[in-house]
């Protein structure tokens, strides 16, 4: 996409939930297929949009959005589905919500058995093939749920700065860049 617009200074997408209803089915089970991928539903959310920037074309930058960037830069607005693939994530705050606001998509079918088959040849190099990931994911989502819930007490942030302390030693993280003391980092 940022090959597709030499002026893009930032990607701006509506803010959406995803939920995937066959989820509940995944963490019950032990094989791992990305079938639970096929009952994917979207909610476009209110409130402001999310913006994807690339720091060296931007000047002023304000919470959710580009305030003002270098020329010839500018913004590019991403359609709905597109922006589903990018900001699709699993909510670990908001877990009841309304079943009439959702849509049903199939946007993430045609990658099933892509990723089924990147997944075998990654866990087929692994020596515990047959352990089971979930219960280890679902104590890392208990911690993560308990930090970020309480983001509202101060505003909005990323898990790397609401969950440092409960996740540090809980996995290897790879950093985007070296230096960790930047306010802007990738994990």
């Amino acid at each position: 996409m940022h090959d597709l617009n030499d002026t893009a200074g930032s990607f701006v997408f509506e803010h959406a939930r995803v939920r995937f209803q066959g989820w509940i089915l995944f963490k019950l089970q032990r094989k791992f297929d990305f079938a639970w991928l096929k009952n994917a539903e979207f909610q476009i959310q209110e409130g402001p949009s999310k913006t994807i920037f690339m720091p060296e074309r931007v000047q002023i930058l304000v919470t959710h959005k580009v305030r003002e960037f270098f020329k010839p830069y500018k913004s590019f607005k991403i359609n709905t589905n597109d922006g589903l693939l990018y900001h699709a994530r699993f909510n670990w705050i908001f877990t009841s919500l309304n079943d009439s606001i959702f849509h049903p998509t199939d946007i993430f079918r045609k990658y099933i058995t892509d990723l089924n088959d990147q997944y075998q040849k990654m866990i087929a190099q692994v020596l515990w093939q047959d352990w089971n990931l979930v219960p280890f994911w679902k104590i890392l989502s208990k911690k993560i749920e308990k930090c970020t819930s309480k983001w509202r007490m101060y505003g909005c942030k990323a898990p790397y700065h609401l969950c440092w302390k409960a996740l540090n030693d809980e996995d290897e993280w790879i950093f985007s860049h070296i230096n960790v003391n930047s306010d802007y980092i990738l994990l």
